[in-house]
């Protein structure tokens, strides 16, 4: 029992037990050991050592179960008030649908943070406070709060129970005293048990200290509101104590040698109309409601699919995730989030949740995922990329049942969301054969492939809020990435054409050619046992979809690289030729197995051979070793698809990747270490959808099942590539869910002699031996009562028929995994971007980061958000050695030269001592380097209130010009900013609706037609040298150059007034001319 256990610390190193004799500074499971963390404020034991430290409660005597810990913990040293080195800890939530916090990532191991109840939803869907903030506690003693430097947390197994430790001395010294809780989740409160434990050999007088931050006192209780959900929250104790501030203290008194005190806390969440839980709490409700909660537990994973294996980490990682996928599923509704992160139903969100529950047997988890989703498109009228977490999804089913209800009525966007939803319904369904939902759903998959509708090409634009585009992984740039970073060039005004959203579309084809031949014959009844039986939407589809591989193979493939190029221009469609980890690692995941010829094998071998690569991990290019948290896992499961021999070196990558907390966070930095996006404060961890992708990927590594499907693979058949971890004798995984049949699968590593080899009779060898059983066979698609399993042992494939009552029993060679697709290097990839050449003989170089500009006539269009190097310009600029120029004029795009999304070009890039020479030989040569000629000095007037945009049409630039006085500006930006602008002259834009009038002097070097090119966010009326030219009545995002407008110029000095209308503060602008041929005019 811990309460009896000695105080003794131990650590295994490479196998071997011994006592630390010495202080020693730990951080966690398997961490990595690097110069850098030398200088870290908390320190990590030597890659290869794993701190054993046992919590020490009085509880466990009563309740066992808090002895039964998970292998993933946290023990680290922590000194009082130095920096919390969030990258090398782990998180470890607690929650239940309604109320919800986590530790491990604060100061102290016992402070909870994200505090929410009784609901999960936010106001606003970035709150990583929650809805409460975080609390804390500590030891007081002689009015000064004690170091408690020693922080361990621990993960009870198969139950949603959170220890901490936070104590006095190191792991190899024990101070004196120690702070423990026990935390779970319980109805709307979150419970915890408190321990003040005396190690030490003379009695020792304390008080316990809490401090909320968000917490303040009423009637004696320290209480808080969320006023944006109108929650209310209290804290409750068993110990009498003094509220005072956001603090609560409890005087202990003296606590004698080897003693302990105890007490209850409970944080109590309620809607403004409801009422709070009893406020009296004692220890006999404490243990009562955790031997609910283990009921409860118990009772909600019993029959789903149950690992075991002596490789302890990995069982309990994927025993674990059970819990914490649980944890974020967000009641009454159903949908999963990233409680640490963005609380919202997101689609690509939902990916890796419903993968997960569908590995774990939790089929009734994943289908309350797929019907939010599709309960809430209806409610809405819309297929959104997110939804809020608690719709009100009631009336749903009656406006379907309506007369008037169809789903050409539902709005889609045109981006890669709907093949998600119709491919996790095809996952779902695969499993588990459910019929009945098919017919349901069938009317709104097919309306999800239609809404889907690719350019001249067959292609697919970016959505760009994807977590590897600017969802998340931009977030890198310039500040943690060099200038060569090789990123995709995304933005609202130019999205990429994708290979994945491409892809995508070709899967969901094919998902509803398999889900049409299923869906025919359910509606067939009788006839579908007909021999000549055929299903016209399978034939459809089927046609369809190898006529679009075909053309889309056609756009992406590279034959020189023999890779797919991850995006195309949308400027030039000139394909993007660095490898971009996830699109380039995605095709073995998705199921898109079938390529034409060799191009599956090729792409994995080259976009490897040039990404970045550390220690069996991936980058995201060639020179960045950065990644999402789900690039491994579809590392992972490319190499064992395609039987690498470094796959399970792969898989132990992955696997430490989770700790110490056994979990996987948005994004990593190149030593294997979860890091921030966009907010430093709050790195996105616990992540549901690169958790439940990792999670699925491991599977896959110990089983060969897909559950993300692939065409006719395993729908009438069943195939299994089984396969042991490094490091491990024997594997069970019972209870699997998949095409309707049910079953347990076994494996061990056996030594016998080989019986047919008269050379080698008398010589044991390794071998394999497995065991296949079923408790539950699927005549829907086997057709008969035997199962069609092909498994595949490394060089030897097993073809057998089992049955109920006959299980595969066979003991064959040990797998060999013979192909090599990672190359053994460490660094950045040997990638050089292909250089770009002049076709004919281009006079101008026209540098492009806008597909709505009009290039001049006759120009050679570089897109400069394309892989490019900064010699490679200066090259093709000037030829150097010849001492000659190869252009007579250089036309710089908009915002050519600015590092931003539409270019990935940094200032180094621009300022390298080639290119820099290239131009200075360039204009000495006698070229002309040209800018945009944004207009960027004048003067406002106004602003007028103002109704509509129909406005415009009655409104001229006196009548606004009376409403305000005149204010000059010069901007140093091309696009205005009106607030920005206005507020630096110390003068504030009404919130809306208004109309503004701008005036902006403008000098044209010829006379006749030119070009005005507007962008703007509002509507716009256009006057030149006093004459209306046009109106604009739309709202919208700015980019410039949206609009070209045909307008007669004067030679000489030009007026331009525009008169622009905007609905709210914020108001953004561009204004430029040019010639007939698109070059710039006057203001250079």
């Amino acid at each position: 029992m811990f309460g009896r256990s000695s105080l003794s610390t131990r650590t295994t190193l490479l196998g071997l037990p011994f006592l630390l004799a010495v202080p020693f500074l730990c951080g966690g499971i398997r961490a990595q050991h690097s110069s850098r963390q030398s200088h870290s404020p908390q320190s990590t034991p030597p890659k290869g050592e794993r701190i054993e430290h046992s919590p020490e409660l009085s509880l466990a005597e009563q309740i066992p179960a808090l002895e039964d810990l998970s292998f993933w913990q946290q023990h680290l040293v922590q000194p009082e008030g130095g920096r919390v080195e969030k990258r090398m800890r782990g998180v470890f939530p607690v929650g239940n649908g309604r109320v919800f916090a986590y530790l491990g990532l604060a100061s102290r191991a016992n402070t909870l943070q994200a505090l929410t109840g009784p609901r999960y939803r936010t106001l606003d869907p970035r709150s990583p406070k929650g809805h409460f903030g975080e609390m804390r506690l500590d030891l007081i003693e002689r009015g000064q709060v004690l170091p408690l430097p020693a922080q361990s947390l621990w993960k009870v197994r198969g139950a949603n129970i959170v220890i901490s430790e936070d104590a006095e001395g190191d792991f190899g010294s024990p101070g004196a005293l120690a702070l423990s809780t026990i935390n779970f989740a319980w109805k709307t409160s979150l419970q915890r048990w408190v321990e003040i434990r005396n190690r030490g050999k003379s009695p020792r007088s304390a008080q316990l200290l809490l401090t909320w931050d968000q917490g303040s006192v009423q009637a004696g209780l320290l209480t808080a509101r969320d006023a944006g959900m109108g929650f209310e929250a209290r804290l409750v104790s068993s110990r009498g104590g003094r509220a005072q501030g956001n603090q609560f203290r409890i005087d202990l008194g003296e606590i004698a040698p080897g003693a302990s005190k105890s007490l209850v806390l409970s944080f109590q969440t309620k809607k403004a109309d409801g009422n709070f839980p009893s406020a009296k709490v004692d220890q006999a409700s404490f243990t009562k409601e955790l031997g609910d909660s283990l009921a409860w537990w118990s009772n909600k994973l019993a029959g789903t699919t149950r690992i075991h294996t002596d490789r302890q980490d990995i069982q309990d990682l994927l025993e674990d995730w059970k819990v914490l996928m649980t944890v974020q599923v967000s009641e009454p509704s159903g949908a999963v989030c990233s409680m640490i992160h963005n609380r919202e139903v997101g689609v690509r969100g939902s990916i890796g949740p419903v993968l997960a529950f569908l590995r774990y047997g939790m089929t009734r988890d994943a289908r309350r995922i797929l019907d939010y989703l599709y309960k809430a498109t209806v409610v809405t009228g819309e297929l959104r990329s997110s939804f809020p977490l608690d719709l009100d999804l009631s009336q749903a089913e009656a406006k379907l049942r309506s007369k008037g209800f169809s789903w050409d009525s539902i709005r889609f966007p045109q981006t890669e969301i709907p093949a998600w939803v119709l491919l996790m319904h095809e996952w779902y369904y695969r499993t588990t054969w459910d019929q009945d939902m098919l017919v349901e759903r069938w009317p709104f998959l097919e309306a999800c492939l239609k809404a889907m509708r690719g350019d001249k090409f067959g292609s697919f634009p970016t959505s760009g809020d994807e977590p590897s585009l600017g969802g998340a992984f931009f977030s890198l740039f310039p500040g943690r990435v060099g200038p060569n970073c090789f990123f995709p060039a995304d933005t609202p005004n130019r999205r990429s054409r994708s290979f994945v959203n491409s892809v995508l579309y070709m899967m969901s084809i094919n998902a509803l050619s398999e889900l049409g031949e299923d869906y025919d014959r359910k509606m067939a009844g009788a006839s579908r046992k007909d021999e000549k039986f055929q299903s016209k939407k399978k034939d459809f589809y089927e046609s369809f979809h190898i006529d679009y591989l075909q053309k889309m193979e056609a756009v992406f493939w590279l034959p020189k690289q023999k890779r797919f190029a991850p995006f195309r221009s949308p400027i030039t469609f000139a394909p993007h030729t660095a490898p971009y980890g996830i699109p380039n690692l995605f095709p073995q995941w998705i199921g898109y197995t079938y390529a034409i010829g060799e191009k599956n094998r090729e792409n994995l071998r080259s976009s490897l051979s040039a990404l970045y690569l550390k220690d069996n991990r991936v980058g995201m290019t060639p020179t960045v070793g950065y990644a999402p948290g789900h690039l491994q896992g579809l590392l992972l499961y490319s190499l064992c698809d395609l039987e690498d021999g470094r796959r399970n070196d792969v898989l132990d990558a992955l696997v430490d990747m989770a700790g110490p907390g056994g979990e996987w966070g948005e994004l990593y930095d190149p030593e294997g270490h979860p890091v921030s996006s966009y907010n430093k404060e709050w790195p996105n961890r616990l992540s549901p959808m690169e958790s439940g992708i990792n999670i699925d990927a491991i599977y896959f590594a110990l089983n060969g099942i897909r559950y993300v499907c692939s065409p006719g693979w395993s729908k009438k058949d069943q195939r299994f590539k089984l396969r042991l971890p490094n490091r491990s004798r024997w594997l069970s995984i019972k209870h699997i869910e998949h095409e309707g049949h049910l079953f347990d699968i076994f494996l061990d590593r056996v030594w016998k002699r080989n019986e047919g080899d008269k050379q080698d009779r008398t010589k044991k060898k390794r071998k394999l031996r497995f065991r296949i059983s079923y408790d539950r066979i699927n005549k829907d698609t086997a057709g008969v009562d035997a199962i069609d399993a092909a498994i595949n042992v490394g060089q030897e494939v097993y073809v057998r028929y089992p049955t109920l009552q006959v299980p595969i029993n066979e003991t064959g060679s040990w797998p060999v995994d013979d192909d090599s697709f990672l190359p053994k290097r460490n660094g950045p990839g040997p990638f050089v971007p292909p250089p770009p050449t002049p076709k004919g003989n281009p006079r101008i170089l026209y540098l492009a980061t806008n597909p709505l500009a009009m290039p001049p006539q006759g120009a050679m269009i570089l897109d400069i958000g394309l892989p490019l190097l900064p010699q490679q310009l200066a090259n093709l600029l000037v030829d150097l050695r010849k001492n000659k120029r190869n252009f007579d004029t250089l036309l710089l795009g908009v915002g050519a030269m600015e590092p931003n999304r539409a270019t990935f070009k940094t200032k180094a890039f621009w300022n390298h001592r080639m290119l820099v020479a290239a131009a200075n030989a360039f204009t000495r040569l006698g070229g002309r380097i040209i800018h945009p000629g944004f207009l960027k000095t004048g003067s406002f007037v106004g602003p007028l209130f103002a109704k509509h945009l129909d406005d415009l049409d009655r409104l001229d630039f006196g009548a606004v010009a009376k409403a305000g006085g005149k204010v000059h500006f010069q901007s140093s930006s091309p696009i205005l900013d009106l607030r920005a602008i206005l507020k630096a002259k110390g003068k504030a834009l009404p919130r809306g609706p208004w109309v503004m009038g701008i005036e902006l002097p403008f000098f044209s070097p010829i006379a006749g037609q030119g070009i005005l090119r507007l962008g703007s966010t509002g509507g716009a009326k256009v006057f030149l040298n006093g004459q209306p030219i046009v109106t604009r009545k739309v709202i919208r995002e700015m980019v410039p150059d949206q609009d070209a407008i045909l307008v007669p110029l004067r030679q000489g000095q030009n007026q331009l007034r525009v008169l622009v209308f905007q609905p709210g503060p914020e108001a953004k602008l561009s204004l430029r001319f040019t010639d007939m041929k698109g070059m710039p005019l006057g203001n250079q």
